[in-house]
């Protein structure tokens, strides 16, 4: 009788891990969808032809080394940011994915 109660009281855990961790899926996967659209850097409202773009996303105009080279380090760094953002969004809704999928499946079953 108390190995049963231990098994029950082990599954009860798990299911609120599983619980816990779909809730943190959930929040990474709105942050990041968030952050997409507020880029680091903001937009560019000025008009012109890079009108509505992201600052960082944009080549420096200028003839001085030492801003060009931070420049294009900036620019390294959006690229990267975009790059693990959807990383993360991707990942976060796959996760949430695959825990519904297995979730549908198991009830099913049962």
């Amino acid at each position: 009788m108390e190995t049963e109660r231990t098994e029950s009281e082990k599954v009860s855990e798990i299911k609120e891990t599983i619980k816990n961790h779909m809730i943190v899926a959930t929040l990474i996967a709105t942050v990041t969808f968030a952050a997409g659209f507020t880029l680091p850097g903001g937009y560019i409202e000025s008009e012109g032809d890079h009108q509505g773009m992201a600052v960082l996303s944009t080549p420096a105009e200028t003839d001085n080394k030492g801003k060009k080279d931070i420049a294009d380090s900036a620019r390294e760094n959006f690229k990267n940011f975009v790059t693990e953002d959807g990383i993360a969004m991707v990942l976060s809704i796959s996760a949430i994915g695959i825990s519904q999928t297995v979730t549908r499946r198991r009830s099913e079953h049962t």
